[in-house]
Order: structure tokens, then sequence, then C-alpha cells
């Protein structure tokens, strides 16, 4: 039970514990060399305008297809939601001329237990890497996770799927549906279209160009890919990817990016049953601009959509760094770019942001009095120099005007990462990974916020997240399934599955 900040400290030793398992050192250096999908394109922000094209090579076991059994790691971890505490610099004020109103110091309210679990089998596991993006339920109840699995070198997309969240099977591989020259990724999935769609990104034998991929099914068991339609997911000679997508009305939008020249733009797409799809047609002054510009993450919200990112304009208020982006439509076709924000900053007021000041958004979610999206900031004091990582959450009330969350990092690891959000019950859960300042080998963590995101605890359970020095490990999403919250991700080199209840 963590209720002060001796026990905080104490619970944090865990993952400093002098007797943590180490990896061997190539093993740690050949892990840690790699990046998560959400992070690839982070180096070529940061260098301010210098493209650096990093897909992730991703080793992948065969299928295996079994069902897995349900092994039971638990740990109840109770968090202390904390409220915030008077300041008058942060206090609102009333612009007719009331007195600014101030929050007063609030009793420290029952700790709130939640008790998280990993799903230990087989079926996520092999003598590669493995990995877990995304998860979707499907009209049927069915759980369906995506990701990639490798074969002799190369990515595979793969497809898990679960009726109860305890017992997995692995769709059969099929080298026409999820395989191919080059690397296949499915990186999110969404219950539409046909019953699931999922998108990702394909690219070339050499690594050197990709396009956009989409993939459907029915049951989530039977998969097809989608066929290549040039005109909407790029050519040969392009970098397109699809980053995210969700349904909209009776139909679907995507979201994502698209590398030009030494820049990249952000991209939309639409379509009315995941089959035929359309891109936006691209407006330099809403999806283009200088450095990159790149939609993460969209949702049903706002004026109709708010799609959220990073963007960067030479001539803006951000100069030379790179702001997080937000971006609004009534219908996914026509979109308008939020006009920037301090809030939306990296957060480094010192000095004003610098040439490799950056921050995005990851993941946003319909939560609390209105949207929290979820990301991190960042500094590059220099081109190519060690770069700083923290993360951040922001909360909106119309998706229009967006403020900074305090992100409670308790006795926390430097250089956490968030990469997804979702809501649990009157919950919030971020979700995401730890690690050193030197080395990518760290905890899965997760944030929890019972005040619409305004205020966050950080959760501590090394049996449930791992150590410090091991892994890495990662939570990428997750999503509430019968009283349950059903997180995805991978543990080391295997792919990964927690289970977190509310203890009664």
């Amino acid at each position: 039970m963590v209720h002060d900040l001796d026990d905080r400290i104490r619970a944090y030793a865990e993952h400093l514990d002098d007797t943590t398992p180490r990896v061997a050192a190539e093993t740690a250096r050949r892990i840690a060399q790699r990046q998560p999908p959400a992070t690839r394109f982070t180096a070529a922000v940061a260098a301010a305008g210098l493209v650096v094209l990093a897909i992730a090579a991703v080793v992948v076991l065969n299928p295996l297809g079994s069902e897995a059994p349900f092994v039971e790691q638990s740990t109840t971890v109770l968090t202390t939601e904390t409220q915030p505490t008077t300041n008058t610099e942060a206090a609102s004020t009333d612009t007719t001329g009331a007195a600014p109103t101030t929050t007063t110091e609030a009793a420290t309210p029952a700790p709130v237990a939640m008790t998280w679990t990993r799903v230990e089998s087989d079926v996520f596991g092999g003598s590669g890497q493995q990995e877990i993006y995304d998860i979707a339920v499907g009209g049927s109840g069915l759980l369906v996770a995506v990701g990639a699995d490798g074969s002799g070198g190369d990515h595979d997309a793969a497809v898990w799927y679960s009726s109860d969240g305890h017992t997995w099977s692995r769709v059969a591989h099929d080298e026409a549906v999820f395989g191919g020259p080059g690397d296949q990724d499915m990186t999110v999935v969404t219950a539409g279209g046909p019953g699931f769609v999922a998108v990702g990104e394909e690219s070339s034998e050499n690594g050197t160009t990709g396009v956009a991929a989409v993939w459907i099914s029915e049951d989530g068991v039977t998969w097809g890919r989608v066929p290549h339609d040039e005109a909407a997911f790029g050519g040969e000679e392009q970098n397109t990817f699809m980053k995210d997508v969700t349904g909209f009305g009776s139909g679907l939008v995507a979201v994502g990016m698209e590398w030009k020249g030494s820049s990249a733009d952000a991209v939309a797409w639409i379509s009315a049953d995941g089959i035929t799809w359309e891109r936006v047609p691209p407006e330099e002054t809403v999806f283009g601009g200088p450095q990159a510009q790149v939609m993460w993450a969209a949702v049903p919200a706002g004026p109709g959509l708010v799609a959220v990112g990073q963007g960067g304009d030479g001539a803006g208020e951000s100069g030379p760094g790179q702001p997080a982006a937000v971006w609004v439509s009534t219908d996914g076709r026509d979109w308008s770019r939020v006009p920037e924000q301090a809030a939306l900053l990296s957060g480094y007021p010192a000095g004003g942001p610098g040439t490799g000041d950056w921050a995005r958004m990851d993941d946003v979610i319909v939560g609390g009095s209105g949207l929290v999206a979820v990301g991190r900031v960042g500094k590059c004091p220099e081109l190519f120099s060690p770069c700083t990582e923290d993360a951040a959450i922001w909360t909106s009330a119309d998706g229009v005007t967006w403020e900074r969350s305090t992100v409670e990092q308790a006795v926390g690891i430097p250089f956490d990462q968030i990469f997804g959000v979702s809501s649990f019950g009157d919950r919030l859960v971020a979700t995401g990974s730890g690690r050193a300042a030197d080395v990518q080998l760290g905890p899965a963590v997760v944030w929890t916020s019972t005040d619409g995101g305004r205020t966050w605890d950080r959760v501590l359970s090394a049996a449930a997240f791992g150590k410090m020095n091991e892994g890495p490990n990662y939570i990428y999403a997750s999503v509430e399934f019968e009283s349950r919250l059903i997180a995805v991700g991978s543990w080391g080199s295997d792919a990964a599955i927690w289970i977190a209840t509310n203890a009664e």
C-alpha cells in the first residue's frame, strides 16, 4: 500500500533491486537499438527538419495458433489520488473583473485499489520479437489485438483474439494477407467496416520507402488485405503511413503522415466501408509547413473530429522547435489547424523553445470534461546531441483550447514515455514505458486519474510491469472489457497482455 512518500520510495526501490536479473550485454544492445512504432520519427523531428526515416526492424516468430492458458502474476496496487493544492499563480482568473478563485488543500481520499495481472503464454513468444500495438472489442464481444511478428528477418502483420481476455489464440499466418516482401505492421485496429478494420504500413524490401496498408475482417479471425491503391495509400517512391483509424458516423477516418523531401505533411483518409479509401486532398496551410507535421491519433469529438500529433512552423510562436499540434473537422474531409498555444509547446520555458525542443500528442480520447491527450515533450540542446524526454498530458473542453496537466511522477523513473490513454469506469488510465537516460531498458508504466485528467498518480508494481534494466517493457494501448481493462504491449522480446480489475 502506497500512502506517503516514504512508502513510495520503498515501493520504487523494487525497480532498482540489486537482485534484478540482467540481460546479456549483446541482447541489451540489440533491443535498445529499436524503437516502438510511436517513436520511429522522433529523431527526425528533434533534428529540426532532418528527415530520418527509421522503420524499426522487429524479429518475429512463426504463428503458434494455440490457445493460451492464463498464468496469474497478481499484484494489488493502491494509488492515492491527490487533489490540487492551493496555488495563486495557477488560479483561474475571471476576465469580468471578479477576484481570482483558488483551490484549497483537500484531505487525501481513501486509496483506490486496482489489481494488475499479466497473461503468460507461448502464443505471445518465441525465438524472435513479437509486439502487440493495439486492441479493440467487436460487436460480438470478441477482443482482437494486432501487431507484428517476424519470420526469417522481416516483419509480418499479426493478429491475436480472445473471448474473455484470459485465453488467447493467434490467427494462423497467411503470407498473402500478412506477409510479403519488406515489412508489414498492423499498428491500429478498430471495430468498423465489415467488422474490424486494421491499418498500418508496408515497407519496401530494402526498407527505404513505405506505403499505408489496410486489413479487414468480419469476425476478427479470418482476415483479408485491402488491395493497394496508389492514389490513396502512396506509391513506390513515397513514404505514406496510416497511424490511426476511428469510426465516424457510418464510416471511418484514418490519419497519418507522408514524408516530402526534407519534411513531412499530415494526411487524412475517409472510407465508407473500410475497403475503398479516399485520401483527403492536401492543403498546405492545414497539413503542411516546415519540418514535420504528423497526425498520430483521431477521435470523434469537438466539432466532429479532433486529430492530435505534432507540427512545426518556422515562422510561428514556437520558432524552430516542434510544438504539439491539433486539427479539427466537422466531416473528416475539411480540416483546419488549431492555432498554436503555449500549452502545446514542449514545456521548457527557460530561454524559450530552442532548436531541438519538441512536443507531441500520441493519443487522445473523450474523457473527463472534454478530451484528454497524452504524449511526450523533449529537448535536444544541439543537433544530434542527447535529448531529454518526459511524459506529458493535455486536457481540453472543446478540442480547440488546451491546457497541460500535472503528471505526478511520484518517485518515478526519468524519461517516461506515454503511448496511449483509455477510460476504465470513472478512471482514466495512461500507459507507456519507463527507461533510464542511457538505455531503452525499463518497465512498463501506468498512470491513473480520477479527476478528469487534471492530476495523475503513478502505479508502481515491479511484479506486473518489470524493473529498471529489464525489458524493455511497453504498454501501448488498452480497452475496457466486461468490468476489466485489457492492456497490450510487449514484455522483453515477447508480445504481452495485462488485465486490470478494481479490487473489491
